[in-house]
């Protein structure tokens, strides 16, 4: 993917704003004290509808603490049919960029970890 760092410091979308960031069951344990459970579905607490760890237009975490779906964003799970399915969000400026099988291994581990499951169970609100 292209230089994510610098699109995404100069988008006016901010996912990390208008989003819920998933997480799965381990990263629930490591950010304990920011997680929700919503029937059965980790999500990070937002605060004024913004992600906890959002603050001066950027996260606070380094990328490598991130969640996964951070990490993977735009590549998301979503419902197509009834059955969780790898998309991408069109309204992120970096979804042009996205090469679904370049990803492929972030995208796995996505799955191993249930973040594809999960995404059936829960709608969050």
């Amino acid at each position: 993917m292209k230089n994510k760092k610098n699109i995404c410091e100069n988008c006016h979308e901010k996912c990390c704003v208008i989003s819920y960031v998933q997480l799965t069951k381990e990263e629930a344990k490591k950010f304990k004290d920011n997680a929700i459970d919503i029937n059965g579905v980790f999500f990070l607490k937002d605060v004024e509808k913004k992600c906890v760890f959002f603050g001066k237009n950027q996260c606070s975490l380094s990328y490598q603490d991130r969640p996964l779906s951070c990490k993977l964003y735009p590549i998301c799970f979503t419902l197509k049919n009834g059955k969780p399915t790898v998309d991408v969000d069109g309204n992120c400026p970096l979804a042009k960029y996205v090469n679904l099988e370049k990803e492929n291994p972030l995208i796995q581990e996505a799955i191993k970890a249930g973040l594809d499951k999960d995404i059936a169970v829960s709608e969050y609100n």
